[in-house]
């Protein structure tokens, strides 16, 4: 029997930066990322809050005007964890190019559904982080989630010029720079 905490094991040589019962655990509540009453209604409640210090950060990083309305244009966003897309939206609509990757299929599914419903541009994928790390895909930013515990020690070798971004209030820092 397998061991639900235990991180999953995506090849024979790499370490998983999630568990079975997280995936198991985002899949069961996936209907309702975009309900403001529901499992996920702190999440609605902080993410005015998050956005705005995100954005502040991006643009003070990249020498942009916040108060544009596409000030994120053409900077190209990893969101490690996305969930229903509750951070890649507001992203994408600021003119970025957002990809979210997540573990849980139906928190994908539920992703690509709304994103579409609301005429938004964003690469969904399945995908747990060191089974990107493989590709050639170039970032400007990774953003990761509080659930994400850890990123592998390939991660920073895709981002384009090494900003990663946790948006968790769990740590004393929010911006960490690392170094590809």
């Amino acid at each position: 029997m397998e061991d639900k905490n235990q991180p999953l094991r995506p090849d024979k040589t790499g370490t998983s930066t999630s568990s079975l019962g997280e995936i198991e655990h985002f899949s069961r509540l996936a209907a309702e990322w975009w309900n403001p009453e529901g499992s996920f209604k702190s999440l609605h409640q902080i993410n005015p809050i998050r956005m705005a210090y995100l954005c502040d950060q991006i643009c003070l990083h990249f020498d942009r005007k916040r108060n544009h309305f596409r000030s994120l244009e053409n900077l190209s966003i990893l969101d490690v964890g996305c969930g229903g897309g509750l951070i890649c939206e507001p992203l994408a609509r600021l003119g970025a190019n957002v990809t979210g990757i997540d573990g849980a299929e139906e928190s994908i599914g539920v992703a690509s559904h709304h994103a579409n419903m609301m005429s938004l541009n964003i690469s969904y994928q399945r995908r747990l982080p060191e089974e990107l790390a493989a590709k050639d895909k170039q970032y400007d930013i990774l953003r990761k989630c509080s659930i994400c515990k850890m990123l592998p020690r390939r991660m920073p070798s895709f981002l384009a010029i090494g900003w990663l971004i946790p948006t968790t209030f769990q740590h004393s820092r929010f911006v960490e720079i690392v170094q590809p």
